[in-house]
């Protein structure tokens, strides 16, 4: 649960330090961050449904479906903020720069 945050939040970190040095990100460092970003909602997924479905106090239950949610919003937007092919002006656009 943890190591996704942590991932999610590593993949943000890398596109706002392009964003802020006004540098675009590579097109390797791009695929890592969609990397990344995939990877974080999936692990999302399957720990949200696991949780849901086990028998849990409900106060953990929101807690943790609600940190599900904002760690998979960040990821979509690492992943849409990341480059691909020619799109290496992507952070840029996608922030609102």
């Amino acid at each position: 649960t943890c190591g996704a945050v942590v991932i999610a939040a590593s993949a943000v970190a890398v596109v706002i330090v392009a964003w802020r040095r006004g540098t675009a990100l590579g097109v390797g460092a791009g695929r890592l961050v969609r990397a990344f970003a995939g990877w974080t909602v999936a692990v999302w997924i399957v720990r949200a449904v696991d949780i849901v479905m086990d028998w849990r106090s409900i106060g953990f239950v929101v807690v943790h479906v609600a940190l599900a949610a904002v760690s998979i919003a960040l990821a979509a937007w690492a992943w849409r903020a990341a480059p691909v092919g020619d799109r290496a002006d992507a952070p840029a656009e996608a922030i609102g720069s």
